[in-house]
């Protein structure tokens, strides 16, 4: 009697011990689930606001891109926006993606806007102006459209082969010193970067969106990319073709015409050379070759508008100055190619060409074009930063220069 009595006790022990663990667990695993779901709400809502922060700050930065429009290309009518005092004031509601859905609001004030430096300030709310659960400013400042900010630009693509190298200096402070690289030679493209045969960047190398260095061991500085792609400003040549420099233009050393392709067409060879003093020029082409040459003043100040190709090989353009700023080349043209061993001091700007250094030339200055940019042949390029500070010629533009959010 007293082992059955023993034994129904041990069983009930058991019985309540696995009770026990059983409510144990799930209590433990209520708790469990309560952490898990407490954590996948908090992960949700900070998706939420980082979501929500992010398209406040897509609406501001459209807010300040239909402001740079308008400052640009609008004219004084401003069609849609009120003016409040001198300021000029714009408001979306509902503003559509690209997926046609709504993103929320924004609103967008211009100061000063027909002055030499307007300056913006646009609020994106999300999911509205009247609801917002995120806002965002950004505050911009324009100015004139400057281009030679980087030693090489190519809107396409840039490629480096044959031992090329990029690298900085200022003329205004002392002529280039080959044993002393600068390091803000800077290369950018709004497409890839090719670097090969080594080849070398003194800066930064910078490709556009979703698009890379080939060799980022050969860039001494960055290779993030760009996150948005470059515009290069239109160039309008259109008041140059009659209000230029060119009956200062005599005959070549030969004595022959330098117009000999048409009014404007620039054609020299055979070695001669022609001497182009200081002043404005407007040509339709430019083609130097066999071994000929341009010379400049000894204190050159010359700016060339071209409406199409430009090519020099073989003596290239003497600059006894060595001064970059002394010549600059604006073109509409498709084309640039500069070649023959002869070093060249100038800034060019080709929103449309691509451009072709090779055969050892070395170009002193900056290089900017909307396509292809490709040296190679040991032509190194010496960014001269002293031509940061010009602005294009024919270009009303205003660009960005400074971007900053506030809060």
């Amino acid at each position: 009697m007293k082992k059955k009595s023993k034994k129904n006790f041990l069983n009930n022990q058991n019985g309540y011990a696995l009770i026990f663990v059983s409510l144990l667990t799930v209590v433990i695993l209520f708790i469990l689930c309560v952490a898990y779901m407490s954590l996948i709400s908090s992960e949700s809502r900070f998706v939420s606001m980082s979501y929500q922060s992010n398209t406040a700050i897509n609406l501001a930065e459209a807010g300040v891109e239909k402001a740079i429009w308008e400052v640009n290309y609008g004219g004084d009518t401003w069609t849609g926006w009120a003016l409040d005092g001198t300021d000029r004031v714009f408001t979306d509601t509902s503003f559509q993606g690209s997926n046609g859905t709504s993103m929320g609001d924004f609103t967008v004030r211009v100061v000063n806007p027909s002055g030499t430096n307007p300056i913006i300030e646009a609020t994106g709310y999300v999911p509205s102006k009247a609801a917002a659960g995120a806002q965002r400013t950004v505050r911009v400042v324009l100015g004139s459209a400057s281009v030679f900010v980087n030693g090489i630009y190519g809107g396409n693509e840039v490629k480096m082969s044959g031992g090329v190298y990029c690298d900085s200096y200022n003329s205004l402070d002392d002529p280039y010193n080959p044993s002393d690289h600068g390091t803000e030679g800077n290369v950018a493209s709004s497409g890839n970067i090719n670097i090969s045969g080594g080849s070398y960047i003194y800066g930064n190398a910078i490709p556009g969106p979703s698009c890379s260095v080939s060799d980022p061991s050969s860039v001494l500085g960055s290779t993030t990319p760009a996150t948005s792609t470059t515009t290069l400003p239109p160039v309008d040549l259109a008041d140059y073709a009659s209000n230029n420099d060119n009956i200062l233009i005599g005959p070549t050393d030969k004595g022959k015409s330098p117009f000999s392709g048409g009014p404007a067409d620039v054609k020299l060879s055979g070695g001669d050379n022609l001497f182009l003093p200081n002043g404005t020029f407007y040509f339709t082409s430019v083609k130097v070759s066999g071994g000929s040459t341009i010379t400049l003043d000894s204190n050159p100040d010359v700016t060339i508008y071209c409406t199409g190709d430009f090519s020099i090989s073989g003596g290239g353009v003497v600059n006894t100055l060595q001064q970059p700023s002394g010549l600059i080349i604006y073109s509409t043209g498709n084309s640039f190619k500069l070649s023959g061993g002869a070093d060249f001091y100038g800034g060019l700007y080709a929103p449309n060409a691509d451009a072709q250094i090779s055969g050892g030339t070395d170009f002193f200055g900056a290089l900017i074009v909307g396509g292809q940019a490709k040296i190679s042949g040991g032509s190194d390029v010496h960014f001269d930063k002293a031509l940061k500070d010009l602005a294009v010629a024919g270009s009303s533009s205003l660009v960005p220069e400074s971007w900053q959010e506030k809060y």
